[in-house]
């Protein structure tokens, strides 16, 4: 079993990780959430990484960033209108 800090420390340094936190940690089973830089596959690495350091990989699974998510990774805001009165329309010259 990964001790917790060990394991979230060796996938932070994982190359194309943007943050890595963990989510579980119950019995010796650590469970970590992980995101990586746009257009990085990280499955095979973070497999590879399960491998050498002798940890049970019990699950990985890939999931897409939803439209939202998507919206507030290229503009940092967290929605159109962010930052204006509901109604409200953002006018420029």
């Amino acid at each position: 079993m990964a001790p917790r800090d060990e394991a979230l420390r060796a996938v932070e340094k994982v190359k194309g990780v943007r943050r890595a936190e963990v989510v579980g940690d119950q019995e010796g089973e650590v469970r970590l959430r992980v995101e990586s830089d746009p257009g990085e596959r990280l499955v095979a690495a973070l497999d590879r990484l399960a491998r050498e350091k002798g940890w049970p990989l019990l699950g990985l699974a890939e999931r897409p960033l939803s439209l939202e998510e998507t919206f507030i990774a290229l503009t940092g805001r967290e929605g159109a209108a962010a930052g204006r009165p509901e109604g409200e329309e953002e006018v420029r010259p």
